[in-house]
């Protein structure tokens, strides 16, 4: 999501950003959204999506999901 954001904020004639913002029910919230990074690239202000703030993406990875994931993996 962080790299689509980018993109889109540097295409001239971009219009509409959609996203699908709600976890898959209640009580399993989605990984991939929440999980892998620190903080949500998800900002918004006045009705509008913001970029992330940070370095290059501006997301920062979450290196113990990451690493647990690899782990299991490896099982």
């Amino acid at each position: 999501m962080a790299a689509e954001l980018h993109l889109t904020a540097a295409l001239t004639n971009f219009l509409i950003y959609e996203h699908m913002q709600s976890d898959w029910s209640k009580t399993f919230i989605n990984p991939l959204r929440t999980g892998i990074v620190k903080h949500s690239a998800e900002r918004f202000e006045k009705g509008c999506t913001l970029l992330p703030p940070g370095p290059g993406l501006g997301i920062e990875l979450n290196d113990e999901v990451i690493n647990h994931a690899s782990i299991i993996r490896r099982r």
